[in-house]
């Protein structure tokens, strides 16, 4: 037992020192946080009642505003997802007259096609909907650049399933003989 058992230095003392620490000083520890937690108000985001512990904010509103720039934002968004993980990739080899690709960074399928995983989707699908129109019944989406991690919905197309295999075959044969 040192001089400054019972207070917050003993306990850090004991820690420092590898002792085990005493009585008197967990004592000293756990009044200290409890006093602590008391000082701590509500959480600064209107409507949380929460107790503050980092900036004003509650521990889930402060972790919003360390990952996405603002507390109100959940990380669900599916924009904010997507456009995290798109960056500008090459022209493609089948067809660069079209451009450049917008290369898919996040998750793909054993196919190689992006998915966003919180939402069960395609990205280039969310991509052609969200940025050109919604897909028809009965289409699928082709990929004109032949990249499948490509979400430019310039180089997306909706066809019919049997459309999207013959033109595969085709490119298929054409990078073939190429």
């Amino acid at each position: 037992m040192s001089s400054r058992c019972g207070t917050l230095a003993g306990y850090s003392t004991h820690r420092r020192l590898g002792e085990e620490t005493c009585e008197l000083c967990k004592t000293a520890k756990r009044d200290y946080q409890r006093a602590k937690l008391q000082q701590a108000g509500q959480c600064d985001v209107s409507g949380c009642n929460k107790r503050q512990v980092a900036k004003g904010a509650c521990s889930a509103h402060y972790q919003r505003t360390r990952r996405n720039g603002d507390p109100t934002t959940s990380a669900r968004d599916p924009e904010r997802n997507f456009w995290a993980r798109v960056q500008l990739g090459d022209f493609p080899e089948y067809a660069p007259h079209l451009g450049s690709c917008w290369e898919w960074k996040g998750k793909t399928n054993k196919a190689g096609y992006g998915v966003f995983t919180t939402e069960q989707v395609y990205v280039h699908r969310y991509a052609y909907e969200y940025m050109k129109a919604p897909i028809p019944e009965g289409l699928t989406i082709d990929h004109l650049c032949r990249v499948r991690n490509c979400v430019n919905p310039d180089h997306l197309e909706p066809v019919p399933r049997a459309e999207n295999t013959r033109r595969e075959l085709e490119a298929r044969k054409e990078l073939e003989n190429v």
